[in-house]
């Protein structure tokens, strides 16, 4: 029963060259240690994460996921931001203090979301040209993307829920990459989903202590 699985999971690669069946395997390994990092409140989240994140928007533009390209390129970004905000909390107080959303975040979560969500559609409304043609898991694509974009910002700025819009993200993306044939990148969605319910749990003991 297994084998079936793992041949669809191993048929697309066949056509794939060795350098990016590397590269996508080493993104993924960066990607998984990163969370980690994130669970144990390390910095190292973001460098770690860097890695992952450059190399995925270079694969994800030549898989024409452009939804993802574009997240990823935001991971990017953010990490820098956030690397920036966890360096300087750690030397103004000496630890990272864990916080619950404010309504002024939700505020920006709700644009972040709807912003992106629209700047995602255009550009497959553009690349498609007609709204009848876009595939659905293009919909998918753009979702995903929304809800990571928010996850991110809240990580960044050490708010617990940034869990919750990981959690929802990975299990929008499992089947996304799965359909699309990357089951690489499908195991390391669903190793995500496992890490985040485990790091949503962890920053909740830290919120009660």
């Amino acid at each position: 029963m297994l084998q079936p699985i793992l041949d669809y999971l191993i048929a697309p690669y066949q056509t794939y060259s060795a350098p990016k069946i590397a590269l996508e395997a080493v993104a993924a390994i960066a990607g998984v240690m990163s969370v980690i990092f994130a669970i144990r409140k390390n910095i190292l989240v973001y460098p770690v994460g860097i890695i992952s994140t450059v190399l995925y928007t270079y694969l994800l533009f030549d898989w024409e996921l452009y939804g993802d390209m574009a997240i990823n390129a935001y991971y990017t970004v953010m990490s820098i931001y956030g690397w920036y905000m966890w360096n300087d909390t750690q030397k103004s107080s000496g630890d990272l203090s864990i916080e619950t959303i404010s309504n002024m975040d939700w505020r920006t979560v709700g644009f972040l979301f709807f912003g992106s969500w629209m700047a995602v559609f255009l550009v497959y409304w553009l690349r498609f040209s007609d709204v009848e043609l876009i595939p659905a898991i293009n919909y998918l694509d753009t979702m995903a993307t929304s809800i990571f974009i928010c996850a991110m910002f809240l990580m960044a700025r050490m708010k617990i829920e940034n869990w919750i819009f990981w959690i929802i993200g990975n299990i929008i993306a499992i089947p996304l990459f799965l359909i699309k044939g990357y089951g690489i990148t499908s195991l390391q969605y669903a190793l995500f989903l496992v890490l985040a319910i485990l790091g949503y749990r962890e920053w909740r003991k830290k919120t009660m202590i």
